[in-house]
């Protein structure tokens, strides 16, 4: 199987407030959606927690219990239906985004996405993420990683 970590970053501080969007995300360069958009961080104004989403075309699905801390808002990843909800996970930690997420000094997120699935992780600012991500460690092993 291909595992790749995309992203693993350290957010320290987020924009916040009335009319702001702030996000965190990757997607196909051309023909969006078809080759998918993957929300890491994201929200808008001050209404937490984060929310992890994936927008595809047709036929990408989540399982309803697909073993996450999160709770899942959506399953259909498609973009064209649910008005573009997509496969829609919340964190179920208020301080994963904006105020709350600042006022506790930010903390770190980390994405894999492999040809069968995408995992995003957060660790508050005052819990800490794994050693291999707060270290930069050239070798990882998500399967030891707890959220």
């Amino acid at each position: 199987m291909l595992r790749l970590i995309t992203h693993s970053f350290d957010v320290r501080h987020m924009p916040q407030g009335c009319a702001t969007w702030p996000a965190i995300w990757e997607a196909g360069l051309t023909n969006w959606p078809y080759q998918g958009e993957v929300d890491i961080l994201e929200g808008t104004n001050d209404a937490g927690p984060n929310r992890m989403t994936l927008h595809t075309s047709d036929g990408c699905t989540m399982p309803v219990n697909p073993g996450q801390t999160g709770t899942t808002l959506s399953t259909d990843c498609n973009a064209f239906v649910n008005g573009n909800a997509g496969c829609s996970v919340a964190d179920t930690r208020g301080n994963s985004y904006g105020p709350s997420l600042n006022n506790n000094g930010g903390g770190w997120f980390a994405m894999e996405r492999t040809d069968s699935f995408i995992k995003v992780w957060f660790w508050p600012r005052n819990g800490g993420p794994p050693s291999d991500v707060q270290n930069g460690s050239g070798q990882i092993n998500t399967n030891n990683w707890v959220s």
